[in-house]
């Protein structure tokens, strides 16, 4: 029952499942939906059970707010089970936002589940009737279409908070390891004339604001201010290819470069 897991060991979790899916033995870098919704079953510190997908809505939490994706234990309904429901029409759609909600979601079913499913278990080997159906234990992952999923935004300290920054980490480093970043981000910085280092010196608020950073610059010469907005477009550039290099959207790489330290000086996030 892994309640007091840390990001690190979800890191380390998330790169075993891509081991186990064969992603670390060859050139492939991209996750497809197909590939992920074949997790049929797992087991989890000796906890064994099945993992059921549903694609479709809509979907709400207990206070009637839509939510993209949910994962739930109904342990009078399916007591060895966990059931992960995602909403493609909230996004309209998009394939990059619904994978890496189903990631996140998925750990949700790795690290919540198994304490789920270990207590039905626990409950039916004693001849105890399972929690009612309306106990059902849920996770719910309440987001907007803007990719608000990639941050943690229940209150600090709270178990909510603990549980989705640890979901956040398993998405990230499953969809986008950092040793595979690393490589890709080099490859790209080669041919767009960036290099790494130069990454550092970016505020990621500078590239979805180019145009007003630019003009606050108008101080320096143009020649400075061509060679300002020629390294902007590289770095915009940069996040284009390596969210096309491993299906997800530009934010979700934006993301996994600062919490690895390879853009700008913002402060990790998980």
């Amino acid at each position: 029952e892994p309640n007091y897991v840390g990001v690190e060991v979800a890191d380390g979790v998330a790169l075993s499942a891509r081991q186990q899916l064969g992603f670390e033995d060859g050139s492939r870098l991209a996750v497809d939906l197909e590939v992920l919704t074949s997790i049929e079953a797992v087991r989890v510190n000796g906890v064994c059970y099945d993992v059921h997908w549903h694609f479709g809505g809509p979907l709400t939490d207990e206070d009637g707010e839509p939510v993209l994706g949910v994962c739930e234990h109904d342990p009078e309904g399916i007591p060895n089970a966990a059931q992960i429901l995602i909403d493609p029409d909230l996004v309209g759609g998009r394939e990059e936002v619904i994978l890496s909600t189903a990631v996140h979601e998925k750990g949700h079913a790795i690290f919540e589940a198994p304490k789920w499913v270990s207590a039905t278990q626990r409950a039916i080997a004693r001849g105890l009737p399972p929690l009612s159906a309306h106990d059902a234990k849920r996770v719910h992952r309440t987001i907007t279409p803007d990719e608000n999923h990639l941050a943690a935004t229940p209150p600090r300290g709270s178990s909510e908070f603990f549980e989705e920054v640890r979901a956040n980490a398993f998405m990230g480093t499953f969809l986008a390891p950092i040793h595979r970043v690393y490589g890709r981000l080099c490859h790209h910085c080669g041919r767009l004339g960036l290099s790494p280092s130069d990454l550092q010196c970016f505020d990621p608020l500078m590239l979805s604001r180019r145009f007003e950073c630019i003009a606050a610059a108008g101080a320096v010469s143009q020649d400075h201010l061509r060679i300002i907005d020629r390294r902007l477009r590289a770095v915009d550039e940069l996040l284009t290819r390596l969210a096309r290099d491993f299906g997800v959207t530009k934010r979700f790489i934006e993301v996994r470069l600062m919490r690895y330290g390879f853009l700008g000086q913002a402060k990790a996030v998980a």
